[in-house]
């Protein structure tokens, strides 16, 4: 539920508070290197989520608020087609494989991660 309540106040930060192109860099280089790092530092070991939701959770806020200004390096780089593109498949494909991979560990007693 923290991660919802997250969204919600990234929303009120963006339509409330207007900040200077300085900040929303920071922000959105910020939020890059903490999903970077959960990338990286994250392995079978990382009891997920909990805690450890909190460093892509607090990057993905970052990535949200340097978006509102589209002159960032970082909006400008999340902007580029490819990216874009990435953007629009992922839920849908989570939508895809999520009941596949439920499905198989039921039925066929596959594991998968």
């Amino acid at each position: 539920a923290w991660e919802l309540l997250a969204g919600a106040v990234t929303l009120l930060l963006t339509e409330k508070c207007r900040t200077r192109r300085g900040l929303d860099e920071l922000l959105g280089w910020a939020g890059l290197s903490l999903i970077v790092l959960a990338i990286a530092l994250y392995d079978e070991q990382t009891h997920f989520p909990g805690w450890f939701a909190l460093l892509p959770v607090l990057g993905g806020m970052g990535l949200l608020l340097a978006g509102r200004n589209e002159q960032t390096v970082v909006a400008r780089l999340l902007s580029q087609p490819v990216m874009v593109y990435t953007g629009k498949i992922s839920y849908p494909l989570y939508l895809v494989h999520w009941p596949v991979t439920v499905f198989a560990t039921k039925t066929l007693g596959v594991q998968y991660g």
